[in-house]
């Protein structure tokens, strides 16, 4: 699934959905790597929602 980061317009692919549990000890994250500079990162699932959106696929 590739998402656009909605401020600076950056794609990014999403690796992995970590700790699907999503309790609060261990909240639901995503892993997503940059499409640009191949960087990996990690935020809360929750954030990342309101932070990118989807350009290809389905939600995770």
């Amino acid at each position: 699934m590739i998402y656009k980061h909605n401020k600076t317009g950056n794609l990014y692919s999403v690796i992995a959905v970590a700790n699907k549990c999503d309790n609060e000890k261990f909240p639901k994250m995503m892993v997503y790597q940059s499409l640009n500079d191949g960087q990996i990162y990690t935020r809360p699932h929750k954030d990342f929602l309101n932070a990118f959106t989807l350009v290809g696929g389905e939600h995770v």
